[in-house]
Parts: C-alpha cells; sequence; structure tokens
C-alpha cells in the first residue's frame, strides 16, 4: 500500500540530476526540470527517495507521508 509522495519544486530545481541517478524510477528531467513519476510510493521504496532528497544541491525535494500530512525527512 502506498504511503509517501515525493513533490518537487521546480522554482529551486536546477537541474542537477542527482535525484535521477539516485531514484531513475521515480525521478527524470524534463525541460531541465526534475519531475516525479510515480504518484505514490510505498515504504519499501521511502530509502531512496529520502537520499534523493538529502542530496538535492538546492533542497527542491520533500517527501509527504499521506497519512499524517507530515513531511518525512
Amino acid at each position: 500500500m502506498a504511503r509517501y509522495k515525493a513533490e518537487v519544486d521546480k522554482t529551486k530545481c536546477i537541474g542537477a540530476a542527482i535525484c535521477v541517478e539516485i531514484d531513475p524510477s521515480n525521478y527524470k528531467l524534463v525541460e531541465g526540470k526534475a519531475e516525479v513519476q510515480k504518484q505514490e510510493f510505498s515504504e519499501l521504496e521511502l530509502k531512496k527517495n529520502i537520499s534523493a532528497v538529502k542530496n538535492c544541491p538546492t533542497s527542491a525535494i520533500r517527501i509527504i507521508d499521506l497519512e499524517t500530512g507530515q513531511e518525512v525527512k
């Protein structure tokens, strides 16, 4: 069961593509900006997505817990 979603703030994204390198199944570059591919993902995929958040040079990605509405850090 999916519990999380990722969001990319395109005003902060510089297209470094580190998120794409970490998790190409969930991120891709579209017109030079990162874009989320999955609307929701499970606990099993959380680790890769948190790694993308932590490695984004402009902090453009955030993860939301869909059950609580809280940002996951």
